[in-house]
């Protein structure tokens, strides 16, 4: 029996700094172990994607496979970015990033071919290590806390949608493991990718 998983979002799901694995791949291949089932897993994750990215791919991304067993959802940390000198336009605004998450929202649940659906929240960025990160590209923590706030928020109106908050384990971390886990401020090493696996198994089998 084969389990379908489709991961699509940005960097941190695409995972180059975990050599392409990651925590969404790590959590279903640990996760269809469990279940004695085989995986395939796709992964269309792309460095510097924002919601309005994803909702562009999206239905491209589903063709891949004619049924989804999960289909995970990782984006939110590119729409909160900022530009200009100085660094004020958000890369996209809160109010179309509401949009874009509510036409991914209602487009997943009403495909048929997909079943479980799994939304990721936005990890706050180490902001000394990220303003800017290259160029005229400046992530601030506050901006990601109000984009990850926008994001929860509207996840509560579909229930169907299972919501991993790492953020509230991410933010009790000392300043330390934080480093240790996302190094460039930014991306989660491996071993952060590891501690959000965990945390993804975890929230998981409450569920399932």
């Amino acid at each position: 029996m084969s389990f379908n998983v489709l991961a699509i979002g940005d960097s941190i799901i695409k995972a180059k700094v975990d050599s392409l694995r990651g925590w969404a791949k790590r959590f279903s291949e640990q996760y269809t172990h469990e279940k004695k089932v085989d995986l395939n897993y796709y992964n269309k994750g792309e460095g510097g994607d924002t919601s309005s990215d994803v909702l562009q791919r999206i239905n491209a991304a589903l063709e891949f496979e004619n049924y989804w067993d999960i289909v995970i959802v990782g984006v939110g940390i590119n729409d909160s970015r900022k530009r200009g000198v100085p660094p004020t336009r958000y890369e996209v605004a809160p109010e179309l990033f509401k949009n874009n998450i509510n036409e991914i929202c209602n487009l997943l649940i009403s495909a048929d071919k997909v079943d479980r659906i799994i939304f990721s929240s936005v990890l706050p960025v180490i902001q000394e290590m990220t303003t800017p990160y290259k160029e005229d590209k400046y992530y601030f923590y506050d901006d990601a806390l109000h984009y990850g706030d926008i994001l929860e928020n509207i996840l509560k109106k579909y229930p169907k949608i299972k919501y991993f908050n790492f953020r509230e384990h991410w933010q009790k971390l000392s300043s330390a493991k934080k480093r240790e886990y996302m190094p460039d401020g930014l991306h989660p090493g491996p071993a952060g990718h590891r501690y959000l696996t965990n945390l993804a198994l975890g929230m998981m089998r409450k569920t399932y």
